[in-house]
């Protein structure tokens, strides 16, 4: 993890995937967005998710051996057509969304000197940190190396290690729905640790998870695969409710004919 302040989003990606045998391609028109905030000690793959919030995009791996982050296509609609469809399909209803709130995360330095870790240390360890420090001093020993969330020590003895913090501030912005009635039952959805989410990029965030959280039905249905993979815009043809428009969330493929998918698409 780390503190970033307008990093290219290419940088930080590429830091996730060092010392990694997987290849990963990022779509040209992300690859120079900066980003700016805080990513504590994850998984890389928790790291990555939080990129790809920030940056409006999704992760995917369909039908390929690299990791491609990039924007969802809208522009690229697939027809469905009926013969195309099997009988049997549903469309479910979610909660209607009355809100969305995100929390933008801004990060200074401050000057405040905290004890971090005081103790035996015989040898190497490493010492982690819950929330991001700069300015790292030791006694009794040495730090061989170190991040905002992390510091090697190297020493044979007591060991005071010590630093300062960062001031963490948060504004939370919120889009609300303008169809919802008076006494509707209240149902936001909030995004409070997307830590690389600053003033920079909430705005054009919140449009995003507003747009798609505003839609609430979803269509489950098996139908002929003609290239279809998940996150495409379908037009697809039902047998109870007409054409419908939407985004493939998820599609499993029938093992023994790969042409048939099980499909949840979310409609408009």
């Amino acid at each position: 993890g780390g503190i970033y302040t307008e990093v290219p989003a290419s940088e930080i990606i590429s830091a996730i995937f060092a010392d990694e045998t997987i290849p990963y391609e990022i779509e040209e028109s992300l690859q120079a967005k900066p980003l700016s905030g805080y990513t504590k000690i994850c998984t890389k793959r928790e790291a990555l998710a939080q990129v790809a919030f920030a940056l409006g995009a999704i992760i995917d791996t369909t039908r390929t051996r690299k990791v491609l982050i990039r924007k969802i296509d809208t522009e690229k609609v697939s027809t469905v057509d009926g013969d195309r469809v099997f009988m049997g399909g549903s469309i479910d209803t979610g909660d209607i969304v009355t809100a969305v709130e995100i929390k933008e995360h801004s990060y200074t330095q401050n000057n405040e000197t905290q004890e971090l870790f005081s103790g035996q240390i015989n040898g190497t360890e490493l010492i982690t940190f819950s929330e991001p420090k700069h300015s790292l001093t030791i006694s009794g020993g040495t730090i061989t190396e170190s991040g905002v969330n992390y510091a090697v020590i190297t020493a044979s003895g007591n060991v005071t290690l010590s630093g300062k913090g960062y001031n963490h501030a948060t504004k939370t912005i919120r889009k609300s729905n303008p169809n919802i009635t008076y006494g509707e039952k209240q149902n936001t959805i909030k995004f409070e640790e997307t830590t690389l989410i600053s003033n920079s990029n909430s705005a054009e965030i919140i449009e995003k998870v507003y747009n798609y959280y505003l839609k609430n039905k979803t269509l489950k249905c098996d139908f002929v695969l003609s290239g279809e993979e998940t996150s495409d815009t379908v037009m697809i043809e039902t047998e109870f409710a007409g054409i419908k428009r939407g985004i493939i969330k998820s599609l499993d493929l029938d093992i023994k004919n790969k042409l048939i998918g099980k499909a949840e698409i979310q409609i408009e």
